[in-house]
């Protein structure tokens, strides 16, 4: 539990925390004795363990939020890797190839939008509002 801190405030909050600790040192140590808080550096190697892993989904395929954690070393966070993913776009991490369970887009408006977008320029097929998920999910699954 060491790695990781569950994710809960907005995404305003979320930039200022950010922007503060890429102005800090790296070896700058914790003010609280040790303890996690939100915004620490560990933090950030979740966010990476969590971008390691989109980096590797292929063209053309998808992967679930749960499927991300998981293959990243923390299984039970699927709500928190969008936050992992909200500057992905930035990082050069193709983030709109993570969907929701039953392969579903869950980002709102224009984003969701703008993702079905890339994921149809890729190749990716929907029926209806889903995507197949026996066909275009990475890494292959029993489904």
């Amino acid at each position: 539990m060491d790695r990781y801190v569950i994710l809960n405030f907005s995404r305003a909050a979320y930039s200022e925390i950010v922007q503060r600790k890429l102005n800090e040192p790296r070896d700058a140590k914790p003010a609280n004795d040790g303890e996690l808080e939100t915004g620490d550096w560990r933090l950030m190697g979740y966010f990476e363990d969590i971008r390691r892993v989109v980096r590797k989904i292929p063209r053309g395929k998808v992967a679930t939020y749960g499927s991300v954690a998981r293959a990243a070393g923390h299984p039970g966070t699927a709500r928190q890797v969008s936050w992992a993913l909200r500057a992905a776009e930035a990082t050069r991490v193709p983030w709109h190839r993570v969907l929701g369970a039953d392969g579903r887009i869950l980002l709102p408006g224009e984003a969701g939008l703008r993702q079905r977008t890339l994921l149809e320029l890729e190749g990716v097929q929907f029926k209806g509002n889903r995507v197949n998920m026996k066909r275009f999910e990475w890494p292959p699954t029993n489904r």
